[in-house]
């Protein structure tokens, strides 16, 4: 489902249009008020119409989780929407070494950014969690960037070993993202920038083809003239993710006041796990803070071009405020929804019904002598008085100054069918277990860190299987099924002590 032909009927609006001329016009902060509901539509349409990079930062990891996705309903299919998300952990706690969805949407958001040039401007969205974090300093990432044309020359010996720095690993195939693999005179690599891995042919030190392959079939699907190989592991610097953006891009902060409470709230829960850390001798007295404080980061943020959102209530008093409004709730009631409807589309106003529930509304509709037929998507502006019944899902609706009246599934019976987690880029079961030796010190993701004891088979219910045996204090064991080895990753400590 997609709603950006929408966009139009915002840019229409006079207080938008002011916004838009002081973005434009002014450096420095711009303030705007606009119902939490309509958030997504408006950051999308500000993104459409600006044709700029922006990045957007959220107080709490979940408010950025479902603008992000939100965003890919309102935005034009051709948007550069990626999501930046806060590491698995706390700062001062481990680090998992193999390669989480998390870190490959984080490199993903890295890499566009830094291999922006002009067209398919980068909309970032992220937490005030994660725009903290240190990460690869942006001249370091964009140094180790580098693209392989056909035709060129490179000894592929000097690949391996460049992208094995670069956090690639050596395997049979190449399945997955940061994957690497060689066979004569043929390379595969899998950068985690790609949709799709591919294969490098060499007639000796040349590069006689490029070919994208299925990842599954391992068949190749077509040739192409150069890849992009980027970092396949983000290595911790002293970089900033603000640092990557460039002089046009536009920060949007959601609610500035709660992104700095955030901040300072994990400053002082991280300052406290520090101090434990030292008192067992775990962290060397100069081990460097893996995060900025809020401090350190306002005078980079106060450098950008910037817009402030704040949540719309009748208490606000902001001078530049959107004409949203919440849409009327039913509580399941949907013979007041039909009332409601004919008044709406009596009035010439748009009426645009996304519910999970699209053919049932639509049978009531046309018991009510209105004939419309349910769709999943629309690819034009509808008519002034008009109904439109979309399947699918949006958080809440809103009416926007009498041009358009969305209403969900929240309004119409009071609840949102939640949504299928997004599709996650898979990750291979055994990748683990030929890197641990026994004695070796993992970390499981709810039971914390363990020596690592081999592996052993048993049976259970007449079934064996094997497990991978997990040591703690007072001769405790976990055992471990192989086909959850994703829930174990191997310790890295701050230091070469022995972590308790």
């Amino acid at each position: 489902m997609n709603l950006s032909c929408l966009l139009s009927l915002l840019k229409e609006m006079p207080a938008y249009r002011r916004l838009v001329e002081q973005l434009l016009g002014t450096k420095g902060e711009q303030r705007m008020l606009i119902l939490d509901a309509a958030k997504p539509y408006f950051i999308a349409t500000l993104y459409e119409e600006l044709n700029s990079p922006m990045m957007v930062i959220t107080a709490q990891p979940e408010n950025a989780r479902r603008l992000y996705e939100q965003l890919q309903v309102w935005c034009p299919p051709s948007a550069n929407l990626h999501r930046f998300p806060e590491l698995d952990f706390l700062p001062y706690e481990y680090l998992a070494s193999y390669p989480t969805n998390t870190m490959l949407e984080r490199l993903q958001a890295l890499s566009t950014l830094a291999l922006y040039k002009n067209g398919g401007e980068p909309l970032i969205v992220t937490s005030a969690l994660a725009a903290i974090t240190k990460t690869v300093a942006q001249g370091d990432f964009v140094a180790a960037c580098h693209v392989l044309n056909q035709g060129m020359t490179a000894e592929p010996l000097n690949l391996l070993h460049k992208w094995q720095g670069m956090g690639y690993e050596m395997e049979d195939i190449v399945e997955l993202p940061g994957a690497m693999s060689r066979r004569g005179g043929i390379i595969d690599v899998f950068p985690p920038c790609s949709q799709l891995p591919a294969r490098i042919e060499f007639f000796g030190n040349q590069i006689e083809s490029i070919r994208c392959f299925d990842p599954e079939s391992q068949k190749s699907i077509k040739s192409i003239g150069s890849i992009t190989v980027t970092p396949a592991k983000e290595v911790a610097g002293g970089g900033s993710i603000l640092d990557y953006l460039d002089d046009k891009a536009l920060l949007i902060l959601d609610v500035a006041e709660e992104i700095e409470a955030a901040v300072q709230r994990l400053h002082t829960q991280s300052q406290e796990l520090r101090t434990i850390k030292l008192e067992h001798g775990e962290l060397p007295q100069d081990f460097p803070p893996p995060y900025f404080t809020w401090e350190e980061l306002e005078p980079t943020i106060r450098t950008r071009q910037r817009l402030v959102v704040k949540s719309w209530d009748i208490t606000n008093s902001y001078e530049q405020a959107l004409s949203f409004t919440p849409s009327q709730s039913y509580g399941g009631r949907l013979e007041n929804f039909l009332k409601a409807a004919r008044q709406i589309t009596g009035k010439g106003q748009r009426l645009l019904v996304v519910s999970h529930q699209a053919n049932r509304l639509a049978e009531l509709l046309q018991e009510e002598g209105i004939h419309i037929s349910p769709a999943s998507g629309i690819e034009e502006l509808p008519l002034p008085g008009s109904i439109t019944v979309l399947q699918g899902s949006l958080a809440e609706g809103w009416a926007m100054d009498n041009k358009l009246n969305l209403i969900t599934d929240a309004e119409l019976f009071g609840f949102v069918k939640q949504a299928r987690p997004s599709k996650k880029i898979p990750l291979r079961r055994q990748w683990l277990l030929p890197q641990l030796t026994p004695g070796d010190y993992v970390v499981h993701v709810d039971h914390g860190i363990a020596r690592f004891n081999g592996l052993t088979r048993m049976s259970s219910n007449g079934i064996e299987r094997e497990y991978l045996i997990l040591e703690y204090g007072g001769d405790d064991r976990l055992y471990v099924p192989t086909e959850q080895i994703e829930r174990v990753s191997r310790y890295i400590g701050a230091s070469d002590q022995p972590p308790p």
